[in-house]
């Protein structure tokens, strides 16, 4: 049997970290790569305006108007503009209503929201030609992703 001495296991101590030290610069090389990542970017879906119906107009009256907001998106839009049509079947009444929609942008968080427009809804003083008529109120509006 061989003695081993100090010489030797200098020799094997060095010859390990060698091997050792190869061996990971190996391993280096083979794991190093790059990788790929796809993102694609959500589409804005449009809102959902709903009003309640408005009832018991009279001349000169003022009603509340209901709004019922659905945004679908996972992020807040902005209504940035918004127009009300009214429409009634009953001659000489069409412009008899007026609908007053905040001027100013209005911001809608993800999900159902209610708001209240106090006093939104408005009948001239001078329409007794109207009475029992029908008015439907049309809102158009756009906006704009908010995040």
């Amino acid at each position: 049997m061989r003695k081993v001495t100090k010489r030797t296991v200098t020799v094997l101590v060095a010859a390990a970290i060698t091997l050792g030290t190869s061996s990971a610069a190996w391993a280096w090389w083979e794991f190093s790569g790059r990788a790929t990542v796809e993102a694609s970017a959500a589409s804005i879906k449009p809102i959902k305006v709903e009003t309640r119906d408005v009832n018991g107009l009279y001349p000169g009256a003022e009603k509340d108007l209901r709004v019922e907001i659905y945004n679908p998106n996972p992020f807040p839009v902005v209504i940035t503009e918004a127009e009300a049509t009214v429409r009634t079947r009953s001659e000489h009444c069409d412009d008899a209503i007026s609908v007053e929609l905040p001027r100013r942008p209005v911001r809608v968080e993800p999900g159902h929201k209610s708001y209240t427009l106090e006093d939104a809804v408005r009948m001239d003083r001078d329409v007794e030609r109207c009475q029992g008529a029908d008015f439907k109120v049309v809102i158009f509006y756009s906006g704009q992703n908010a995040a």
